[in-house]
Order: C-alpha cells, then sequence, then structure tokens
C-alpha cells in the first residue's frame, strides 16, 4: 500500500516474485526537484530488502524536449544496487523496466492534457 510521507513522498511495502526469487522490500519515492522552465524532473527512488540483504536507490530524471509539432520525452535512471538481492532487482528490472517507462509517460501525458485543458 502506497502511504504519503510528505509532500512530494511516498512509502510502500512490495513482494516481488522471479521464478525462485522473491524479495520483500520498503521503498521510499521522493521528487528530489522539478524545473518546470527547462521542463525536467527528477525523482529519488530506493528500496531496502527487509531481511537485510541488500537493496537499490536510483535517481530518475525526465525531460520534455520540443520535437517537430509536439514534444519528446527522455527517461535516465541512475541506479546503484547491494547486496543478495541484486540478482531478484536485475532480473525484474530487464523485464520491467520497458513496462514502467510506457506507464511512466502515459502518466505524464495525462497530467500535461488536464493541464491543457
Amino acid at each position: 500500500m502506497l502511504q504519503t510521507a510528505g509532500a512530494g513522498a511516498h512509502t510502500a511495502a512490495v513482494t516481488l516474485h522471479a521464478g525462485k526469487l522473491q524479495g520483500t522490500y520498503t521503498i521510499s519515492i521522493a521528487v528530489e526537484s522539478v524545473d518546470e522552465a527547462n521542463h525536467t524532473a527528477a525523482v529519488r527512488i530506493s528500496a531496502d530488502d527487509v531481511a537485510g540483504h541488500g537493496g537499490m536507490s536510483a535517481v530518475v530524471t525526465a525531460s520534455v524536449i520540443p520535437e517537430g509539432l509536439g514534444s519528446r520525452i527522455a527517461v535516465h535512471a541512475d541506479i546503484e544496487q547491494s547486496g543478495a538481492s541484486a540478482a531478484l532487482e536485475q532480473h525484474l528490472a530487464g523485464s520491467a523496466t520497458p513496462a514502467a517507462a510506457n506507464d511512466f509517460v502515459a502518466n505524464i501525458q495525462r497530467a500535461i492534457q488536464s493541464r491543457a485543458t
């Protein structure tokens, strides 16, 4: 369950399964910066294995870039992994990243459209 931990910050607990690999994580998500003039935003994400087997931290930066009659959204993720849980995280990141990126972009498009109306 996602819980609000302050302005632009949220926490959650998640259990991930990938074949025989499994891990339960406490996740924190916080908006680090929003630069409306340059159309960029940065979000910090951290996930810690509750059993103490490692975790992950990432800063995801998204930029809206004018292109032709529309815009392109560029997403960059700087990810660090640690401990035995890195194998699970790497497996899930390889399969989940495209879907998560598509969801991220779709949510940004909805937000932009709702502001335009």
